[in-house]
């Protein structure tokens, strides 16, 4: 008996359809976002048979890239996801100033990609990355906290100042 796979998916809904070339048949509705295995015993068949597992989320992303920057500056960020299946990925990405979500992709599982962004304002951002692969299912949402200030180029300044007030109060004692 040979058999063929078919399964279609609609959101959260998997339909899943066995076609055998004899009389016999089967099918089965799937509505959970949950991995399941389908497993089927076939007493007389030929040789082709196709055994076809649940689909798992890729992980949580990794990111990776500095914590502190200055307005106008662009920063570069590292994310990288695995997918146990080794479907391709879609990485959505938001830098926590309003910008709005940006999705790019799909790319290999397990190859890192840069992406980089500047921010305009003083302030500290949370930058959200989420994974998805191109069947749909999401990985958890990975994080990092950002801080753009303006803030160290002032204490730069401020000890050349002490340096300057210094100098000239050791000028001002030898005149």
């Amino acid at each position: 008996m040979k058999g063929l796979f078919i399964q279609k998916k609609i959101i959260l809904l998997i339909i899943v359809i066995f076609i055998f070339s004899s009389t016999a048949s089967a099918s089965q509705l799937y509505n959970e976002k949950n991995p399941c295995f389908i497993y089927l015993k076939i007493n007389e068949f030929e040789e082709n048979l196709l055994v076809i597992s649940g689909n798992s989320p890729p992980e949580t992303p990794d990111i990776n890239g500095p914590t502190i920057g200055k307005p106008g500056i662009e920063l570069e960020y590292t994310i990288v996801s695995t997918d146990p299946e080794s479907n391709d990925i879609v990485y959505c990405y938001d830098w926590g100033d309003d910008t709005g979500q940006v999705c790019i992709g799909p790319y290999p599982s397990g190859e890192e990609v840069i992406i980089s962004h500047t921010w305009t304002e003083n302030g500290t951002y949370t930058i959200t990355v989420k994974a998805s692969d191109i069947f749909g299912e999401e990985s958890g949402i990975a994080s990092i906290k950002v801080k753009i200030s303006t803030s160290r180029n002032i204490v730069r300044n401020r000890n050349m100042i002490l340096e300057l007030i210094r100098f000239f109060n050791i000028m001002k004692g030898k005149l």
